[in-house]
């Protein structure tokens, strides 16, 4: 989908269409993360898409490289966020000190850092 979208010129942004590309993308860096694929994993399967569906939508072809390099893109602000973010989580946690079991603490930790990093930086804690 992420690849026809950018064929379309639907770009990774914060509202409508591009946001669903960027989630898209995130989605999928994360799951190539818990698969331990490779770091250009999803630049790579894009030959592979391009290759089956060029003759029945020619313009993914043509877009190939714009493809790949806007998937490039949102990857490394993708990485940058999770960097962010954990380095804030783990702030979080040690700011919860010994209670992080108690479940009402820990449930008060989680609801702060959901809301802070989906606003701040754009993820929520699920996705770790």
């Amino acid at each position: 989908g992420m690849a026809f979208m950018i064929a379309e010129n639907v770009l990774p942004s914060n509202t409508e269409r591009g946001y669903i590309v960027r989630r898209l993308i995130r989605r999928a860096v994360r799951h190539a993360d818990i698969l331990e694929m490779k770091e250009d994993t999803l630049k790579d399967l894009i030959d592979g898409v391009v290759e089956k569906y060029r003759e029945v939508y020619p313009e993914i072809e043509k877009a190939q490289k714009i493809i790949k390099q806007k998937i490039s893109e949102e990857v490394q602000k993708f990485r940058k966020t999770l960097r962010k973010g954990l380095v804030e989580l783990s702030r979080l946690k040690d700011y919860s000190g010994k209670t992080l079991f108690n479940r009402r603490i820990n449930h008060l930790i989680k609801h702060r850092a959901g809301l802070g990093n989906y606003r701040a930086i754009g993820y929520l804690v699920v996705v770790i």
